[in-house]
């Protein structure tokens, strides 16, 4: 195990996080935290949820960052909030969302401990330890696939109620998964007394494709629709390796969808953002005709901080190339 590093967290909220720009823009409530030289935390306040920017300057390290959090509400103790990321080697930021509603208040508080475990991975497995490692992982994860077969599947204890299917599941291995679905078994919550998740957010392959990944590790086919459908779901139970897929899928195939891209970055993966964005301001000579996009013509109507955004960064970059 690596070193490891811990933080405590006080955050509060006294303001209303919102006053109105125009009829389509809203500033969030922000709180930003320098862990050390190293990280910075930035607390987004965002209608009824939080959002967590994290960045660093180092990325010659794996770490992982978790954290629980005790959030108050006007000195009242509502609910208790985990997450985690991995930070990979050369991954500089991440946006993580904090699965919790909150009614609008003038005194909220974020209080707990953020940690921080590096790892640095030097040894190297010859070409036959990986291959027996990859057998083993490959028949683990086709056992694991079974269980999500009703047919077969044995001692499951929480079904998903998607339209009119439902799909049985296993709250040991959700939880292990998703700190999400960990926070939704462990306390008093609707789910947890009834043994059921009504899922109404998403379409029933992207929920089979979803406890596919959970079960296994791995995905049977992608394609831009349900990699962008797949990287939303990932990011609302903290999936993080499956967001990993999606966003990786979603890089290698950005082109005219590009703007559709940088939204999905926006609000889903910031690595993701500013790979479309980098794309954008490389391509900037044919931006002619993204300009024609209904993409392009919606996001000036219905986010026009982020067309902003776009329109200064191909200003930029052409003042770079000049």
């Amino acid at each position: 195990m690596g070193k490891i590093k811990k933080f405590p967290i006080y955050i509060r909220f006294l303001h209303d996080p919102f006053y109105e720009l125009d009829d389509s823009m809203y500033v969030p409530e922000t709180e930003i935290l320098n862990l050390n030289n190293e990280w910075t935390v930035k607390f987004s306040r965002l209608q009824i949820k939080f959002d967590m920017e994290v960045s660093r300057k180092s990325t010659t390290e794996t770490a992982h960052f978790s954290g629980i959090l005790e959030l108050k509400q006007e000195g009242r103790v509502i609910d208790h909030i985990s997450f985690q990321h991995l930070f990979r080697k050369g991954t500089t930021s991440a946006l993580i969302a904090i699965p919790v509603k909150i009614i609008s208040s003038f005194d909220i508080t974020l209080k707990g401990t953020i940690s921080i475990r590096y790892e640095n991975f030097t040894t190297e497995m010859s070409e036959s330890d990986e291959l027996i490692q990859h057998k083993s992982w490959e028949e683990l994860s086709n056992n694991f696939k079974r269980l999500l077969d009703p047919e077969v599947s044995n001692f499951s204890d929480v079904s998903f109620i998607c339209g009119s299917v439902t799909i049985p599941a296993h709250k040991n291995i959700l939880s292990a998964r998703s700190p999400v679905f960990a926070a939704m078994f462990t306390a008093q919550m609707k789910e947890s007394i009834e043994n059921k998740v009504h899922i109404t957010d998403m379409e029933v392959p992207i929920l089979r494709a979803m406890l596919h990944h959970t079960y296994t590790g791995t995905i049977e086919s992608l394609n831009i629709e349900s990699a962008g459908d797949l990287l939303v779901a990932a990011d609302k139970y903290q999936l993080e390796d499956l967001k990993r897929v999606c966003c990786d899928f979603l890089k290698k195939n950005v082109g005219v969808n590009v703007l559709s891209i940088l939204n999905l970055g926006r609000l889903h993966d910031m690595d993701l953002k500013e790979h479309a964005m980098n794309f954008i301001c490389r391509s900037c000579d044919s931006f002619a005709v993204l300009e024609e996009t209904h993409e392009w013509k919606t996001m000036k109507e219905e986010m026009p901080h982020l067309a902003m955004e776009v329109l200064a960064a191909l200003v930029k970059a052409k003042e770079t190339k000049g």
